[in-house]
């Protein structure tokens, strides 16, 4: 990769159902970092405005043409030009996952952002309309809250029907589960709650990690950092939006577990560790409970690990914080 590509750090595109599709081959994170997966091996991009070290994401359309990325705050069009709403979303700049893009089922051209701030903050979304600026889209509605103490996680993951979209989240200091659906008539105002796994609490750096579905949308992993010091991985009921609980390990190093992806066939999870000396395993999805060292294999220890992403070309990216690679 050429070293114009700056500081990758935190990095997620969408969903899982578009990790096989063209529409998340353009991707834009860190410091006006970039990749283009139109290309085999990827081509590194330019000019882009966003700069931010954590949680980000981006959309193309079906021909692998970027459409519009976002830091969770504000939202970039496919010239690099802010939309002229595009401001004022309650992401952070510090947020796991500060923003999530989800294409409104059976509708081109509207797009649903949903946002998580640092910590504990909300859990809100925005609406996109691509047919406003010119056909370079516009926010038509911004900050429609769904959960009031959130952690910085957020997935989203399709439906049975395969056409539905669940979009989930954590809420903050309890073990519940939040999954909203998303159809051709919105975003449901209703959540299905599930109680399962450990309680998310602590001081704040605890609501620190990432959420993942894997590909084949039946399985979902949760990152707890600092004191938590877990990940857990659960069955997901993508008929229901419920979760059963599955395995968690534990005995992680450096500030704890981040960055999480799951193996393009769904059968191994990837989980990196955070800060100075970190470690990245592998670990066999369905392994019993334990403590990570005797449950997964150890596949690398280096430095400033951060995010994990799945990319269309069918391989995991690890980002690297203050590196040009």
């Amino acid at each position: 990769m050429k070293k114009s590509v700056l500081v990758i750090l935190f990095i997620i595109v969408s969903i899982p159902i578009l990790a096989q599709q063209k529409e998340g081959n353009i991707w834009h994170f860190g410091r006006q970092a970039g990749l283009d997966f139109n290309t085999t091996p990827p081509t590194p991009l330019l000019g882009a405005s966003l700069d931010t070290r954590e949680g980000c994401a981006s959309i193309a359309d079906d021909d692998g043409k970027l459409l519009f990325y976002t830091d969770g705050i504000r939202i970039w069009d496919a010239t690099h030009a802010q939309m002229p709403n595009g401001f004022g979303m309650t992401g952070h700049p510090s947020s796991t996952q500060s923003g999530v893009i989800v294409p409104k089922p059976d509708d081109p051209n509207i797009y649903y952002v949903f946002t998580v701030g640092a910590r504990i903050g909300r859990l809100d979304y925005s609406v996109v309309d691509m047919r406003l600026n010119g056909g370079l889209g516009d926010v038509v509605t911004k900050n429609i809250p769904l959960l009031a103490s959130s952690t910085e996680k957020i997935s989203a993951a399709l439906h049975q029907n395969k056409r539905d979209i669940w979009v989930l989240g954590h809420e903050w200091n309890n073990d519940k589960f939040y999954a909203w659906l998303v159809t051709d008539q919105g975003v449901s105002t209703t959540p299905v709650v599930t109680s399962a796994g450990s309680v998310h609490s602590g001081g704040g750096d605890e609501a620190i990690g990432y959420l993942k579905f894997a590909s084949n949308n039946k399985k979902v992993a949760v990152a707890g950092f600092g004191q938590l010091d877990f990940v857990e991985v659960f069955d997901f009921d993508n008929a229901t939006g419920t979760l059963t609980f599955g395995s968690r390990y534990t005995g992680f190093g450096a500030f704890g577990p981040y960055g999480l992806e799951f193996s393009p066939d769904s059968k191994y999870l990837y989980i990196a560790e955070r800060f100075l000396t970190t470690s990245l395993y592998q670990v066999e999805v369905g392994t019993p409970s334990g403590p990570i060292s005797s449950s997964s294999v150890r596949l690398i220890t280096d430095s400033n690990f951060g995010a994990l992403q799945l990319a269309t070309d069918g391989k995991v990216y690890l980002a690297r914080e203050d590196s040009g690679y």
